[in-house]
């Protein structure tokens, strides 16, 4: 099944692979980050991630396909792994902890930080 802003049913034509953090923000080349979407919205979606997506159309972020959503909750959290982050009571510092917050871990410059023993 491919996710689409545009409608919820089953697209069939032109579809492509989209990265569900794009490579332009250090999203991994593996099959965890990849989902099928329509070429129409593939093109729209550029370089935001699907929360950002799907609020720049004034669509709720629950209306995000389960599948799309449970890879990139699991993405986000390998990364904060990766970069010691995932401990944190919220990221970034000063913005309490939100979905699209969290998701700013890929738009880091790669440094790492440790979280403070």
């Amino acid at each position: 099944m491919a996710w689409s802003a545009r409608t919820v049913e089953l697209h069939t034509e032109k579809l492509q692979w989209e990265h569900i953090i794009p490579r332009s923000r250090r999203g991994p080349d593996t099959i965890d980050n990849l989902a099928l979407s329509c070429s129409k919205c593939n093109g729209r979606k550029a370089a935001l991630n699907p929360v950002e997506w799907y609020q720049a159309r004034g669509l709720k972020r629950k209306a995000i396909a389960r599948l799309v959503m449970g890879k990139l909750i699991k993405l986000v959290i390998e990364e904060h792994k990766r970069c010691g982050t995932l401990g944190l009571a919220e990221f970034p510092s000063g913005l309490g902890l939100t979905v699209v917050g969290a998701c700013l871990i890929f738009d880091r410059s790669g440094e790492v930080v440790l979280i403070p023993n």
